[in-house]
């Protein structure tokens, strides 16, 4: 063996090794292995290859070796080139010269012959390196002695420059680097080039540089489309040519030809790419632990991310606030102005460069200056420039940095969200850069809806610190925000005798409590001729189950024109886009799922031209998603061109006939050969075609999702069928190369002529059906002999089916010229669609939207449409909307309360389909309804924190498994939601088994001190069945009613104020009785409690009514309170205990079969005292009050 080798990587992170080899070797194990002294053995990279020896032909020993020493060229370098010639004896004076070729980009940039002496066995060159070799060339060398042909080749980096010039530097100096202050750039490049210039923070890409744009990361996709494929040369003379791009033919022979235009296997080199990526265990933070690494990613000498270190040994003193002559020495907190405009990316301008002044028209470059102000983060900021020239191409700038710095800042740290009703803690770090120790006082700002110490107007909403020199110090400050929405967190600060102040205001999310849901679409057809030219249609408000209180339900209204054509953008477009076009994965029948998607979606918003619906972005993300699942699904086929789940696995006729059928959509979409469809269909016509026409199933697929309905009963007209429509779609690319496509599909179609008439399940006639109408055979009798309102072709105990079924029922209809009746059909469609988008399967997807669209195009002469529609909304102002042959397509919405009643008056000719879909949160429940899987979720806290920003570790364990006994499952995906204040780890994400499918590790941190924590959802689902969910909860603290709270008093108690009426002693009980908004006034004991960490559940039995609300008949029977667990101590209930409850019908919700209390600050909760207590004094007044209220029910109020 050559033994190991040690080698040291350049900058560009290419190492160059010499390794000695054995003669007669007949291969060379090769194993690199990374050796950084920072990582464990276990994570060092590892990459293995095996290089072959170059063979002669016929054993001749004649060798041509090409030697370059220069790791990384650039522009203008000269190249030392070293042709080594070996030939067998008597050979050498038979090469008179030899050939040699640059390549680049897939272009030959240079040829040239040298003439060689006699004798003569080293060849030196010199090549200079050009802009044309920019970002690699590859040298090939031949010569030929005989009839044998004699060569080798040698790739060479180049760097990655632009073919240009494009710079962004500092112009005039300007003001020193305060936020918002003024500074000028340069701008150098190209003459006449368009430039466009983006500002990015640099904290973006600390956390992410993946994304970042750059040259290298251009020229990496232009060498993505090299025709070239190793690295090194090939195994032989023509594997030279071959994998170098080019073809060689001589009258002995040649290169073998190239089906693809790129490489078979993904070997070749860019070779060092991995240096635009970002890795902590490389930088400069890696040569520390701890509290060390993190002050050093801080960056204490030049901010970068606003760090909130302290640097070890600081001293600090809180001191206790007084007012005194002291407050004289701060500057007053209304004096001081509050950085508020954050933002990660701005700039965004474009501008074209001069062209050459006339005093040198042959010049270079040229510049232009202009003047810009900075933004308020305290963040360094970088400017890329990005160019393009007609002479010079497409140009990145190295970036330029922006500095935005002050003497003394503070920083504010908020959780991305915060859950309403959460007590949540928020640091203000300040940083100190003076050389002297400072006092400073910081003042949290006050504002609505957010319980704080400012809340008090009180001395505590002060502190005082003291920060050492150069270091900084975080203050914290305890909120509890009380409603949903956006809201201002502001705090300021000064120093003492000083003028250096500051202030920052950044918005704090605040969101429901509960699971987030999404109603299945209502949707009515509007079509005014069938209602004597006016329609009106009433749509009454809904009343929502389990509902989290005083949380918003939004009701959307969206209407489309021209009905037959409104399926595709609807299902396609908004929110349903993602669940259509997704990035292809997983083996030869998962990536076929995955990538009908984006195929199917693609194909018919081509055709209907509704891109500008769905974002016309989104054509560009689809292609690159079907290109990848076209990538990956050619590493299942196998070389008769027949299709397996697996590799090694046997050839399945259903999957072969569906990637067929997938592939010919493609043909129009992403560059490919005929042949890979045409194959296909040839295997299924020689392999799987049996005498009597029918097809015969090698390897059943395991998804049930890529079979759709073809199970069960009548199977074997299901698979002809199917297997017939595949070979008729591509029967126009294919019947010339095979000669016997026209026979197998005429005893296919005589099949199934015969054996529709013995069938019996819905699915099997109507694929049969369409297959048949396609040879112009119309079975409508039989056809329509299985739907009983010739709208839908049932399937039983199987929805997915039924769509799938009526959409193959549409297109045979539709081949029959049977529009009438095919346009009910496309009417019970669109009324199906499921609420994320789409139709449930991916079978379904595929043949409900190809039916559609095949309806849409063939209907002859569309009928005009001037559609008038208004919405009359109760108080508000009427919505209206008027639609025509132009914008018939264009959807219209509006948004309204859930509640609220709809009237919908329709006017004029044309059709329109109007939808309401709801989203609000729910409650989350102990126990969820999981149908298909079984979700456990555990999360066990750490005994050591392993994050250095974290004040806790826990690790989440979340098991899952499969429960139907029917068919595998698809494609699942799990949903996991971060509790506040966490974060997931990285690098455990990064870990997470790709093997063990029915278990997820990894740990969270917990970054932010909350108190009243919400539960966490996680979900799991099938990637087609989005409506079979299974939902868990996880949550830190044991569910044992335990309240952690963090919040102060005065926080808490602002907090509490909001939980009934009563806790004002402002308020006049009576007075409260008697108002128009309280309909229900109980007298009621409670039963049982049971309380919890994420909400509290109280069983009351109702002893008394004085105001019956819309609960009928509640005497005597028991209902449930629900309150939020902040609100236990301030409500104090107890089992056993009598209270006056009363309040508003808000308060009262139906909860599937039982009705709920949900209460808030507009209930009112208070003890009523026995009738021994009443006779004490200390409950006397009480009692007095209690009944003189509930009497002025019985007796008429003053009011």
């Amino acid at each position: 063996m050559p033994g190991q080798v040690l080698g040291r990587t350049s900058k560009s992170g290419i190492a160059r090794l010499t390794v000695n080899t054995q003669k007669g070797a007949t291969s060379l194990p090769i194993t690199v292995k990374t050796k950084d002294a920072l990582l464990t053995n276990q994570r060092q990279a590892v990459e293995h290859m095996t290089a072959l020896p170059y063979r002669t032909a016929q054993h001749s020993m004649n060798y041509l070796h090409i030697s370059v020493q220069a790791a990384e060229l650039q522009i203008g370098d000269s190249l030392p080139i070293k042709i080594h010639f070996m030939s067998s004896p008597g050979v050498p004076d038979e090469v008179k010269h030899l050939t040699y070729l640059v390549m680049s980009k897939g272009q030959l940039v240079r040829a040239e012959r040298y003439e060689r002496q006699k004798g003569q066995s080293l060849v030196t060159l010199s090549l200079t390196v050009t802009k044309d070799m920019v970002p690699s060339f590859r040298i090939v060398s031949y010569y030929h002695v005989g009839t044998e042909v004699v060569s080798h080749s040698v790739w060479v980096d180049v760097k990655d420059t632009c073919l240009g010039k494009l710079k962004v530097t500092s112009g005039k100096q300007t003001h020193a680097n305060k936020p918002m202050g003024p500074f000028r750039m340069a701008i150098t490049g190209d003459p006449g080039a368009n430039v466009g210039l983006v500002a990015v923070d640099k904290h973006v890409y600390t956390l992410n540089s993946e994304n970042r744009l750059t040259q290298s990361k251009i020229w990496d996709i232009v060498e993505k489309h090299d025709i070239s494929c190793t690295a090194g040369s090939g195994a032989d003379s023509m594997g030279v040519f071959y994998d170098a791009g080019l073809a060689f033919e001589s009258n002995a022979g040649g290169t073998k030809p190239r089906t693809e235009p790129n490489c078979p296997t993904q070997t070749k080199a860019r070779r060092r790419r991995s240096r635009t990526l970002t890795n902590l265990e490389n930088s400069p933070a890696g040569n520390y632990t701890a509290l060390g690494g993190q002050c050093c990613m801080s960056g204490l000498a030049e901010i970068e991310t606003e760090p909130e270190t302290r640097h070890p040994g600081v001293r600090t003193r809180a001191l206790r606030l007084q007012r005194s002559k002291d407050d004289d020495q701060y500057l007053d907190s209304e004096d001081i102005i509050s950085r508020v405009q954050f933002p990660e990316t701005w700039l965004w301008e474009m501008l074209t460069l001069p062209q050459c002044p006339s005093n040198d028209r042959e010049c270079e470059s040229v510049s232009t200056e202009m003047l810009r102000f900075r933004r308020e983060s305290m963040t360094n900021t970088e400017v890329t420039a990005i160019s393009l020239s007609s002479t010079h191409g497409i140009c990145v700038s190295d970036p330029f940095e922006i500095k935005v710095m002050k003497d003394f800042f503070i920083s504010l740290k908020l959780p991305y969200s915060a859950v309403r009703n959460e007590q949540v803690e928020i640091k203000a770090v300040l940083h100190n850069y003076l050389d002297t120790e400072i006092k400073v006082r910081v003042e949290l700002m006050e504002t609505e809806q957010v319980c704080s110490s400012a809340n008090r107007k009180g001395k505590s909403r002060l502190k005082e610190v003291y920060v050492d020199a150069k270091t900084s110090h975080a203050v914290p400050f305890v909120i509890v925000p009380m409603a949903i929405g956006q809201y201002p967190i502001e705090v300021k600060a000064a120093i003492y005798g000083s003028d250096i102040t500051d202030g920052i205001r950044k918005q704090l999310r605040v969101v429901a409590e509960g699971i987030k849901i999404q109603q299945k679409p209502r949707t009515f057809v509007l079509d005014p001729s069938k209602h004597g030219g006016v329609q009106t249609l009433r749509i009454d408000g809904l009343k929502l189950e389990s509902q989290v209180p005083g949380s918003p339900a939004d009701t959307y209204v969206s209407l489309i024109g021209d009905l037959p054509s409104q399926t595709i953008p609807a299902a396609i477009g908004g929110s349903a886009l993602g669940s259509l076009i997704a990035q292809p994965t997983g083996d030869g029948e998962v990536n076929m799922i995955t990538m009908t998607g984006p195929v199917i979606a693609t194909h018919y918003l081509d055709r209907t031209l509704h891109w500008d619906q769905v974002g016309i972005d989104r054509r560009t993300q689809a292609i690159k998603f079907i290109k990848e699942g076209y990538s990956q699904q050619l590493k299942f086929r196998k070389a008769d061109g027949s299709y397996g789940t697996q590799p090694r696995m046997k050839a399945s006729t259903w999957l072969t006939a569906y990637v067929a059928k997938v592939f010919h959509m493609m043909l129009e979409l992403i560059s490919m050969e005929e042949n890979v469809v045409c194959s296909a269909i040839k295997w299924l016509v020689l392999s799987t075609q049996e005498p009597g026409g029918a097809f015969k199933e090698n390897a059943p697929v395991s998804c049930a999702h890529l079979t759709g309905g073809a199970q069960g009963e009548d199977v074997d007209a299901t698979m002809a069928a199917f297997v017939l429509i595949a070979m008729q779609e591509s029967r126009h690319i294919c019947i010339v190369s095979l000669s016997t496509l026209a026979e197998s599909m005429r005893m296919a179609t005589k099949f199934l002529s015969e054996r529709i008439k013995t069938l019996t399940n819905p699915y099997a006639v109507a694929i049969a059906a369409y297959a048949l109408a396609n040879e112009g055979q119309h079975q409508l009798e039989i056809l329509n002999r299985f739907s009983s309102d010739k709208t839908h072709w049932p399937v039983q105990d199987d929805h997915h089916s039924t769509l799938e079924a009526t959409g193959y029922a549409l297109m045979a209809l539709v081949k029959a010229k049977e529009f009438d009746q095919a346009g009910r059909v496309v009417k019970w469609l669109t009324e199906q669609e499921f609420p994320d988008g789409g139709y449930g399967s991916t079978q379904a997807n595929v043949i409900v939207l190809q039916s559609v669209v095949m309806y849409v195009m063939e209907l002859p002469n569309l009928s005009a449409i001037d559609l008038n529609v208004m919405l009359d909304l109760g108080g508000r102002r009427s919505v209206r909307w008027a639609f025509n042959r132009a914008n018939a397509n264009v959807a219209r919405s509006a948004h309204i309360r859930n509640d609220q009643s709809v009237t919908v008056t329709a006017k004029g000719t044309g059709k329109g389909i109007l939808s309401l879909v709801t989203v609000y949160n729910a409650l989350p429940e102990g126990k969820t309804d999981c149908k298909d899987f079984e979700l456990d979720v555990k999360l066990q806290k750490e005994p050591k924190v392993t994050d250095v920003n974290a004040l806790e570790t826990y690790t989440l364990t979340i098991d899952m498994r499969y429960l139907s006994p029917d068919r595998d499952a698809t494609m699942s995906i799990l949903d996991v939601t971060m509790l506040t204040g966490f974060i997931a780890d990285k690098g455990d994400l990064n870990k997470v088994s790709h093997k063990q499918s029915d278990r997820v590790v990894f740990r969270i941190h917990k970054t932010n001190r909350v108190g009243l924590l919400q539960p966490a959802a996680v979900t799991v689902y099938e990637y087609n069945s989005l409506e079979n969910r299974c939902v868990k909860f996880y949550h830190p603290e044991k569910e044992d009613g335990a309240l952690n709270r963090i919040c102060h008093e005065d926080v808490c108690r602002c907090a509490e104020e909001n939980c009934s009426y009563q806790k004002d002693p402002n308020l006049d009980r009576e007075a409260i009785v008697c108002q128009a908004g309280i309909t229900y006034v109980y007298k009621a004991k409670v039963v049982h409690a049971n309380v919890s960490a994420s909400i509290d559940r109280f069983t009351f039995q109702v002893e008394d009514i004085f105001k019956e609300g819309s609960d009928v008949g509640v005497k005597g029977k028991q209902r449930s309170i629900v309150s939020h667990p902040h609100c236990r101590e301030a409500l104090d209930l107890k089992p056993g205990k009598s209270y006056l409850i009363m309040g508003p019908s808000e308060d009262i919700v139906m909860r599937q079969d039982r009705l709920l209390y949900m209460l808030g600050g507009g209930t009112w909760i208070e003890y009523w005292p026995t009738e021994v207590e009443c006779r004490q004094s200390a409950y006397r007044d009480t009692c007095l009050g209690i009944t003189s209220s509930t009497s002025a029910l019985d007796f008429g109020c003053l009011t």
